[in-house]
């Protein structure tokens, strides 16, 4: 049997060593074996290059790059230069993929003859609490403007790189951002799904995405989560350079990022942030037209349509939550 084409699986790793060898297993196990896996210690001050160094001389299919730490960007692009593979893959270090998760991506990109093959994931607490974020029967082949549809609004998919397997030709003048430290998948994703003619999507639950205590999504708000409305507005922009054919979706997506900063600021108690929410909640009304496009979720429109009422955003955050750790301890 013809040996099927190498896949590259960049692994940056920092400060990890109490997660990483359910990673890094997770990905010597899969079922599609043909794998190049490159660890990038980005100046780990704890276990974790020991840990990275072990499991290269026990499988040669890893390679292990030590850096100063400069970041996840400029570790997923160190990798990008060297890596060999004909198809590239991403995987967090404090994450899990299920063993079947490259041949499943792989096998659908081929049958589909796609540029990139997206698959279902699932959030999972430290509590062993697991939620699944996609329904494992739906299945679609998108052309490239379906797919531009679906990235902006991501309705079925996320920004992030881990829960897909891209051509690495994509990747030939495409470069993470190394000057920012938070949203850079979300950062190239015009002008790497831009050069896609098709896409192909399973909802089968295959990444298993972490959520650590001290990850930033858990964190309290900061400022730098506003880099969010400028990607969103990038996305209009986009949507206006194409005769506005992805404007309910664009302007769907600034709609939840706003309300999303909202929630954030008065969630995590960042009283020094509440001067903005007046402004958040202004441009949501003047793009309220959108809110029934039927690119944002039943649950979250109920809230937007009341907060656009004049209900307080306080009142809405604390009911939000309840019932989402409601939801959660079921």
């Amino acid at each position: 049997m013809t040996e099927r084409p190498l896949i590259s699986v960049i692994i940056p790793v920092y400060n990890v060593e109490k997660y990483l060898r359910r990673c890094i297993e997770s990905v010597i196990g899969q079922t599609y074996q043909n794998l190049e896996i490159l660890l990038v210690d980005d100046g780990s001050s704890d276990g974790s290059p020991q840990i990275c160094d072990e499991y290269a001389e026990k499988d040669s299919r890893i390679t292990v790059l030590h850096t100063s730490n400069s970041g996840p960007s400029a570790a997923r692009n160190k990798a990008l230069e060297i890596c060999t593979g004909d198809y590239v893959g991403f995987v967090d270090s404090d994450d899990w993929i299920s063993p079947d998760m490259y041949e499943i991506l792989y096998d659908n990109l081929q049958e589909n003859n796609a540029d990139v093959s997206i698959v279902g994931y699932a959030m999972v607490w430290p509590s062993g609490k697991t939620q699944k974020q996609s329904d494992e029967n739906l299945f679609y082949v998108w052309t490239h403007d379906q797919l531009m549809e679906e990235w902006i609004s991501q309705r079925l998919f996320k920004g992030f790189m881990c829960d897909k397997l891209f051509k690495k030709k994509l990747f030939q003048n495409v470069a993470f951002p190394e000057d920012r430290r938070y949203m850079e998948d979300v950062a190239i994703g015009i002008e790497l799904y831009d050069q896609c003619d098709k896409a192909v999507y399973t909802g089968k639950c295959c990444y298993y995405y972490f959520q650590r205590e001290d990850s930033a999504t858990n964190k309290r708000f900061s400022e730098r989560e506003l880099i969010g409305i400028k990607e969103a507005e990038k996305m209009i922009v986009y949507s206006e350079q194409h005769e506005n054919q992805f404007d309910k979706a664009a302007y769907s997506r600034l709609i939840i990022v706003l309300f999303t900063i909202i929630d954030r600021i008065i969630y995590t108690k960042k009283r020094e942030y509440y001067r903005l929410i007046s402004d958040l909640k202004r441009k949501i009304r003047q793009n309220s037209k959108y809110i029934n496009s039927g690119y944002i979720n039943s649950a979250n429109r109920i809230f937007i349509r009341l907060l656009c009422m004049g209900v307080p955003a306080k009142w809405l955050v604390v009911l939000r939550h309840f019932l989402l750790n409601l939801r959660r301890s079921v």
